[in-house]
């Protein structure tokens, strides 16, 4: 199932993602931010309906460098 988009190129809407999924916007939202009770196979299926869950364009960037260490003179 390809990733549902409202205009060409653009991240597809929790409502296309939950219509695609066939659940709830509420469901995609938790699925997104790992919270709620969602069985592994509805996550799965969400993030798969959102464009291919983990990696891709639309994929969250690599989290930040941790800050360097302060230095003694």
């Amino acid at each position: 199932m390809s990733a549902p988009t409202g205009r060409q190129g653009r991240r597809p809407t929790i409502k296309a993602v939950a219509a695609a999924a066939g659940v709830s916007t509420a469901a995609v939202s938790q699925a997104f931010h790992g919270k709620g009770r969602l069985s592994e196979p509805t996550r799965q299926r969400i993030l798969d309906a959102a464009g291919g869950g983990r990696g891709g364009p639309n994929a969250p960037p690599p989290p930040p460098p941790p800050p360097p260490t302060p230095t003694q003179p």
